[in-house]
């Protein structure tokens, strides 16, 4: 699974810890998704069924200040695995603001930057 933050140039986000019943049971790096502009961290852990688990988030320290966030009572959903499907190339993201969805959800609008020329793009 992939845990992953929005980049918001504020914070930066270290790493997180899984816990369960008060014990640390993983804690994993977070490293920059250029593409999707959002710091991830890929989640390896065997989730139990219907068990309930705390997410801690750690930023980076500013100066003295470690902000630390916490998820808790998580639980993992097992569903069946997502089919991928390109839908239109692009150069580069601007991430999650320059994207939009028509009410129908019949297409996808959002802003490619090529060379700093921003151009609008939209898929059916």
């Amino acid at each position: 699974m992939r845990l992953s933050i929005l980049y918001d140039g504020n914070t930066t986000p270290d790493s997180t810890w899984l816990r369960k019943d008060g014990t640390t049971i993983g804690a994993w790096a977070f490293a920059r998704d250029v593409p999707t502009n959002a710091w991830s961290a890929v989640i390896s852990y065997n989730f139990e069924k219907d068990a309930h688990y705390d997410f801690i988030v750690r930023n980076k320290a500013v100066g003295n200040t470690a902000l630390r966030y916490t998820l808790p009572g998580y639980r993992h959903i097992y569903t069946a695995p997502f089919t991928y499907q390109r839908l239109l190339a692009f150069n580069q993201s601007l991430g999650m603001q320059s994207i939009d969805i028509t009410p129908s959800h019949n297409y996808i609008y959002f802003t490619d930057d090529s060379v700093n020329i921003l151009t609008t793009k939209n898929s059916p």
